[in-house]
């Protein structure tokens, strides 16, 4: 019986979600990467996807996945008081909304 398991990254390319990513990878699992840019390290499977406009196609992905992190890494970094409304509704939108879509 194999200990390999299955992980689902939304985003996963830089920052936190391809040190994540990378780190699955090298304890021998199967890491699906779906983000906009091939991530720069070897041991994962990429599949070209753009959290804003594409649907998750589910034939690219394992039949069983042990593990899911949504992690585009949205983030205004400015003082509160100079957001606009249409700033804040986009990163609600991409950090919530969009996560409920991919969860679902």
């Amino acid at each position: 019986m194999s200990d390999k398991k299955s992980f689902v990254l939304i985003g996963g390319s830089y920052g936190i979600g391809a040190a994540l990513a990378s780190r699955l990878a090298q304890q021998g699992n199967e890491v699906f990467v779906l983000s906009r840019t091939q991530p720069t390290f070897q041991g994962v499977i990429h599949i070209p996807f753009d959290v804003r406009n594409d649907a998750i196609d589910l034939k690219h992905l394992p039949s069983a996945v042990h593990g899911l992190a949504y992690l585009p890494g949205t983030i205004q970094l400015k003082p509160f008081h100079r957001f606009t409304e249409e700033e804040f509704v986009e990163d609600f939108r991409i950090n919530t909304v969009l996560a409920v879509r991919c969860i679902k």
